[in-house]
């Protein structure tokens, strides 16, 4: 009877090559969900990041029909014979005391439905603000979102043409709605081409594989990165940004990003 016992218990143990088994299959079955979970991740991400570019255009379209179809211009004052703007950059104190960007004309306006007084904020409420509206879920600290820096491009210009050494691509301006093409890029995240062409210390970009674009016409969309023939990121600087992001051709690119 005891033996009986004995070997009935001897047979519920693991051996050790029976336990090296159990967990070489969960470190297999683990190495094949991560990178699952890790692309759910990202997708989810993907999508709040979608969310705020939408929650951006939506807020140009609203101002401009309030301001005489203009869209909010990046500068003090009202749009004038300047150039293209194409860059992140945030100024906290200009941003506190005066209306000096986009960004301040937007939510100083309630047209991104914050109730805030600029002028008065803190600088943690101006920083969660700053987290909440213009950082993309995706984006890590650093070059990609700052205390000087957000995550996404502002690409305006108040000229008919794109930019004079560009005239010839076809590409026009973005400011005037109703005027200017509503396939023009107004907001894009920070992309690899971009920060090559910055010199930044890596190259960095909120998306591995996509940019998410918002448009002069109030939506969204996504366009894949892309690398030129010498191995390196496209688009790089501030003209191309806005025509390779534009969500319409005019068969007068050029091989810029070649």
């Amino acid at each position: 009877m005891m033996n009986h016992r004995k070997n009935s218990n001897s047979h519920q143990r693991f051996t050790l090559i029976e336990l090296l088994v159990v967990i070489a299959i969960i470190a297999i079955l683990a190495a094949m969900l991560l990178p699952a979970l890790s692309a759910a991740r990202e997708s989810a991400r993907n999508a709040n990041c979608i969310s705020k570019l939408k929650q951006l255009s939506l807020a140009e379209f609203s101002y401009a029909s309030v301001n005489k179809d203009y869209i909010a211009y990046p500068g003090p004052g009202k749009a004038s014979d300047k150039g293209l703007h194409c860059n992140p950059s945030f100024d906290l104190s200009g941003y506190k005391t005066s209306n000096n960007s986009s960004w301040c004309k937007l939510i100083d306006g309630g047209f991104l439905g914050e109730d805030i007084d600029l002028a008065t904020a803190t600088d943690a409420e101006i920083a969660a603000l700053r987290e909440r509206l213009l950082k993309c879920p995706s984006a890590t600290e650093g070059d990609l979102y700052s205390s000087s820096r957000n995550s996404y491009l502002r690409i305006y210009s108040p000229n008919n043409i794109l930019n004079s050494a560009n005239k010839d691509s076809g590409h026009t301006g973005r400011s005037l709605m109703g005027r200017d093409n509503p396939g023009s890029c107004i907001y894009v995240d920070i992309n690899y081409g971009y920060a090559e062409y910055n010199g930044w210390t890596s190259a960095v970009a909120c998306h591995p594989k996509t940019n998410n674009v918002a448009y002069l016409g109030g939506y969204v969309s996504s366009k894949a990165s892309r690398q030129n023939s010498k191995g390196g990121w496209c688009p790089r600087q501030n003209p191309w940004q806005a025509i390779y992001f534009d969500d319409y051709t005019t068969g007068e690119e050029g091989g810029f990003w070649q």
